[in-house]
């Protein structure tokens, strides 16, 4: 039995997921689409990796929700599912497996199929001019959408704007 061919979606830490799986198997992915994908088209700061370790160190509630709101003060509070969620999440890492590596130039010019790669305008994860400049250069088939006054969490904070910009994009000709 095969995979079907599938339309892949993700954020963060899930978005190099989807674009290292879909840079494996590009055979299986009709349409990729990456929500500020870290580590995928520009690195992460240093200041960024002391804040994951402080979580990862203690992954209390508090030190989960000082993280998140870090890039986003300037949008709606965050909701208390998504804090639990992550709080969750962090408890449960295996710190030596799940940090994801670089891509390099040579998987990511595996990705043939149409990408959508979407990113907040205030996104504080990694500087979004080389990660525009990077997927201008690698991908063929981009479409780049940035999406004002949002950072790292932007499917929470703009939910429908994203919801109709990804139905827009897997719509079949």
């Amino acid at each position: 039995m095969s995979l079907a061919k599938i339309y892949l979606c993700d954020l963060s830490i899930g978005g190099w997921n989807a674009a290292n799986y879909a840079g494996f198997y590009p055979q299986n992915v009709l349409k990729l689409i990456l929500l500020n994908p870290i580590q995928t088209f520009a690195k992460m700061p240093a200041t960024f990796f002391i804040k994951i370790m402080k979580i990862g160190i203690k992954p209390t509630r508090g030190n989960v929700k000082s993280y998140i709101g870090w890039g986003n003060e300037k949008e709606e509070s965050i909701p208390d599912s998504i804090i639990k969620l992550f709080t969750i999440s962090v408890m449960n890492v295996n710190s030596n497996n799940s940090f994801p590596k670089w891509g390099t130039s040579e998987h990511l010019s595996n990705l043939k199929m149409p990408v959508l790669v979407v990113l907040g305008e205030k996104e504080f994860a990694f500087p979004i001019s080389k990660a525009i400049r990077r997927a201008k250069i690698l991908i063929d088939h981009l479409k780049l959408q940035i999406v004002n006054n949002a950072s790292h969490l932007i499917s929470v904070s703009s939910p429908d704007y994203i919801n109709n910009k990804e139905l827009d994009f897997i719509k079949i000709q």
